[in-house]
């Protein structure tokens, strides 16, 4: 069976046997998409969390990301990524492809603080292991770049490859009046199938301000500098709704801040926590 038919079987598999292994609670979910820089509220202890969407740039790409979060304790989660479905336009000569994402994996940790502390700091570690239909040998052989990789928005051409990738970030959270201002570093480890191991300082910053009881408006800069590739910067802004005690939802849109930027991307989303693992 081919991989991008066996994991989402696996997929339905699993979560039709764990569904019942679920106690409901109103846990408010923390979403992390669709920004690129993450804050320091983390899952909810022994809680599950799904964050489901679709990114869109009307020129380049379709995705379907999705990022499952168990909080490991009160201050520490663990994360899985995956997206079922991507297509990529790529420029010619090479064809466009529609097939699978990479599965990633990741833990985010913030250091204690106090709960109404005005300044917060965590550190996150990801990874990315090829679970797309290409692979580093094809492309070495001269074929398509692939779907694999992380997000669309800061991809660089040639090293959406099938491929394992490494990313180790820094975060730190500031009230300031109603506004929380997030900075955020990471180093990324790309795996490549045409040049190896590109590395890449992906800097991001974003603000949230509660508008309403439900709904949270926020703006985001990211810029990402890669090693023998032009750089990609944009801006993004978008609204949160609760949409009911364990769900909230999310809109975005954002533009680039240069040529080889995304010119214009779409994101629509759900967050949902499920309870408590039993």
């Amino acid at each position: 069976m081919k991989l991008s038919l066996l994991l989402p079987s696996i997929a339905l598999f699993l979560g039709t046997s764990c569904a019942s292994t679920f106690e409901p609670a109103e846990i408010e979910p923390t979403p992390q998409r669709p920004r690129i820089s993450r804050n320091t509220k983390t899952t909810a202890k022994d809680s599950v969390e799904l964050e489901a969407g679709i990114s869109w740039d009307p020129n380049d790409y379709l995705d379907v990301p999705l990022l499952a979060k168990y909080g490991l304790a009160d201050n520490t989660e663990l994360s899985f990524e995956f997206s079922p479905l991507r297509n990529f336009d790529y420029p010619a000569p090479f064809d466009d492809d529609t097939g699978i994402g990479d599965l990633g994996f990741g833990v985010r940790h913030i250091f204690e603080a106090e709960p109404d502390a005005a300044r917060r700091y965590g550190v996150e570690f990801f990874g990315k292991i090829p679970t797309s239909d290409n692979s580093d040998e094809v492309n070495q052989q001269g074929g398509e770049p692939g779907v694999g990789g992380r997000d669309p928005r800061t991809l660089v051409f040639g090293a959406v490859t099938g491929s394992t990738d490494l990313t180790a970030a820094g975060i730190v959270e500031q009230r300031v009046d109603e506004i929380d201002v997030v900075g955020y570093a990471a180093l990324n480890a790309i795996g490549n199938g045409f040049a190896g191991t590109l590395y890449q300082l992906l800097l991001a910053s974003h603000a949230t301000m509660q508008i309403t009881d439900a709904d949270t408006a926020f703006v985001e800069i990211a810029w990402a500098l890669t090693e023998s590739a032009p750089d990609v910067s944009f801006v993004q802004g978008g609204v949160y709704r609760r949409v009911a005690g364990n769900m909230t939802a999310d809109a975005s849109i954002g533009v680039g801040l240069n040529a080889d930027s995304p010119a214009l991307f779409i994101m629509l989303g759900l967050s949902t926590n499920f309870g408590f693992v039993r």
